[in-house]
């Protein structure tokens, strides 16, 4: 899977997200950016039978990060260190604006 690359932990920011939201368009021919990396899996949980809410931390530190997985519950946990394609995300929930991975692709690192 092609990416841009791995993330710093600074860059990890609800500002760098909502940047790249705005940036586009984002389509065919023009892919919107994704980034990959190593995440060791702090928590999550099944939300609507198929999706996986992830609490993640980068596997060299850093704050805990908020994932969702769309269509990635096969009725196993996730692994416990796991390596992600992802896309970052705001997520606006209650008026509340935060930072969320977009996982496209997780896999056991």
């Amino acid at each position: 899977i092609a990416t841009d690359g791995e993330l710093g932990a600074s860059d990890f920011t609800l500002d760098l997200a909502q940047q790249l939201r705005y940036a586009g368009p984002w389509g065919q021919g023009f892919a919107e950016p994704a980034f990959d990396g190593e995440f060791a899996l702090d928590s999550w949980r099944v939300v609507g039978e198929r999706h996986l809410k992830l609490k993640l931390r980068q596997s060299d530190g850093g704050e805990l990060l908020d994932a969702i997985a769309f269509g990635a519950y096969a009725g196993e946990p996730p692994p416990s260190h796991l390596r992600a394609v992802y896309s970052l995300d705001v997520n606006e929930w209650n008026g509340r604006l935060s930072l969320q991975l977009l996982i496209r692709h997780l896999e056991a690192a």
